[in-house]
């Protein structure tokens, strides 16, 4: 925001502060999960710093679900940013940010997935490794910022960001698979690509933005379901996963 301050107008500064503080409300469910996900994690790294394989498959279906909801709580955003943003502060936001809203948003299943790699690394007291990761991202974004900002403006600071929480995800989905486990990345990407597909057919139909959402919703239960991404194997094991 400092560096949209300094280096755009602030009608640019405007439309990214106010998609930014939408991404921010959206993440609230991770706040809630983080607390639940960290002492379970703690438990199990203090026990055996490597995951029994029945460990494995609780974590990954509790990936599976989280990732499920996150990318819910994405596609129906998307829907609902340019009409009903529109309605509500009529018309001065809502199309004007709605492609760095996207974006922004993109970042939501990502920071899920994130949050279950940090605590299994903090389990496991890899502080040293967070460390770096934090900082090495940390300054990627501040680069990647100064260098897009000036030729993207708002969509230049959502795409740094973007980049950075995808970096994350990298360098924590390295570390956790080389000293822990392998937690699963097809449902992040089978449920995304699924979602982007759904949000462009729906926001095409020429119908009210209600009936948008609720078709998006089921398409989108439909094919979790379909394609195995959702089963009650998951629900089972993400429950166990919850009262370990």
């Amino acid at each position: 925001w400092i560096l949209l301050g300094i280096m755009t107008t602030p009608i640019v500064l405007a439309d990214y502060s106010f998609a930014y503080r939408a991404f921010e409300l959206a993440r609230l469910p991770m706040l809630v999960a983080a607390p639940i996900i960290l002492p379970a994690m703690a438990r199990l790294m203090a026990s055996n710093n490597k995951p029994d394989i029945t460990c494995q498959r609780y974590i990954n279906s509790f990936n599976t679900i989280e990732i499920f909801f996150a990318v819910l709580i994405s596609l129906s955003l998307n829907i609902l940013w340019v009409p009903l943003i529109t309605l509500i502060t009529n018309g001065k936001y809502g199309f004007t940010n709605s492609l760095q809203f996207l974006l922004l948003s993109l970042c939501i299943p990502l920071q899920f997935f994130v949050n279950l790699l940090w605590s299994i690394s903090f389990g496991a007291k890899k502080y040293k490794q967070i460390l770096f990761i934090s900082t090495t991202c940390a300054a990627v974004n501040i680069l990647l910022n100064i260098l897009l900002i000036s030729k993207f403006k708002g969509m230049g600071a959502a795409a740094a960001f973007f980049i950075s929480t995808l970096l994350q995800g990298y360098l924590y989905y390295k570390l956790v698979s080389k000293q822990f486990m392998s937690v699963s990345l097809r449902p992040l990407v089978v449920l995304v690509i699924s979602a982007a597909i759904i949000y462009l057919i729906v926001v095409r139909l020429n119908i009210h933005f209600i009936i948008q959402l609720m078709i998006g919703l089921i398409l989108y239960i439909l094919i979790s379901v379909l394609s195995g991404q959702i089963s009650r194997q998951h629900i089972r094991d993400f429950k166990q996963f919850l009262s370990r």
